[in-house]
């Protein structure tokens, strides 16, 4: 026969582990101050972990958050660069028609000025 192995679904530790946390606010909240010298010795103990942790979550968070911006960065860069791209074009076509429209003119004055000689 073989033995079956008991797995622990998620929502099982999780319960597990809201009551062991609640067993120990309860202690302490109820054995204050005769744990006070065993809470300085976990203080002691766990503020530079936290304070490592912290510093790390911090840092990641810190390049999350720049990699979000550098990405909006590049993506409104490219919008106006082809923005750019479009307004060049436009000034493109405007000088082609002011080039047009200073041909014209000179040909109306040099033909009138021819015509007024004859």
């Amino acid at each position: 026969m073989k033995l079956q192995k008991k797995k622990f679904n998620s929502n099982h530790l999780l319960a597990i582990f809201i009551v062991v946390c609640g067993l120990l606010a309860g202690i302490s909240v109820f054995a204050g101050g005769v744990l006070t010298p065993v809470k300085n010795i976990f203080f002691t103990v766990l503020s530079p972990m936290q304070e490592g942790v912290n510093s790390v979550g911090n840092a990641v968070f810190s390049w999350n958050e720049n990699a979000k911006s550098k990405k909006t960065l590049r993506a409104e860069n490219e919008r106006l660069q082809e923005k750019i791209d479009v307004l060049k074009m436009q000034n493109r076509v405007l000088q082609q028609n002011q080039v047009e429209v200073i041909k014209t003119k000179i040909q109306k004055i040099s033909y009138s000025g021819s015509q007024s000689h004859q």
